[in-house]
């Protein structure tokens, strides 16, 4: 009750009994890279620290922009951060999958056929940072033929 917490004395001073009232519970969150690169893109519309991408380019020296992949034709590698995934049902009812992916440069879509997606459906996630190895399409999309998680 109110009356419990906070007393007027003879003076009209109001005080109030803190020992009434108990602590708030702090939980802390463990600090991902990925939803903070995500926050920053919401928030204020670009990346503070570069693009999350930008990173794994000195590891993988042999991977191209979204841009240069799309020109392409033949085989590729690609780093690139999945923005959305869609699963889709093939006709004889097997899965696959479509992910829209972006790098610092653009945009790219990435086609992962039924026995390429049964391998890395458990570990595929929204804005995870992946390298993907495949063949560019006439449509100017991979299908990829293997997938590493390089940040979740």
């Amino acid at each position: 009750r109110y009356s419990d917490l906070v007393s007027v004395d003879n003076n009209g001073q109001i005080s109030i009994d803190f020992n009434l009232v108990s602590k708030p519970l702090l939980t802390n969150y463990d600090d991902s890279p990925s939803e903070n690169s995500q926050n920053e893109i919401d928030l204020i519309g670009f990346y503070l620290k570069g693009h999350p991408v930008e990173k794994y380019r000195k590891d993988y020296p042999n991977s191209l922009t979204s841009s240069i992949a799309k020109k392409r034709r033949g085989t590729v590698e690609a780093i690139v951060r999945i923005h959305r995934i869609k699963e889709h049902r093939t006709k004889t009812g097997e899965l696959m999958c479509f992910i829209d992916g972006f790098d610092e440069i653009g945009d790219i879509s990435l086609v992962l056929m039924p026995n390429v997606y049964r391998q890395y459906a458990d570990i595929i996630k929204k804005y995870s940072i992946i390298l993907v190895n495949g063949n560019v399409d006439e449509r100017e999309s991979i299908k990829v033929k293997t997938l590493k998680v390089l940040e979740v």
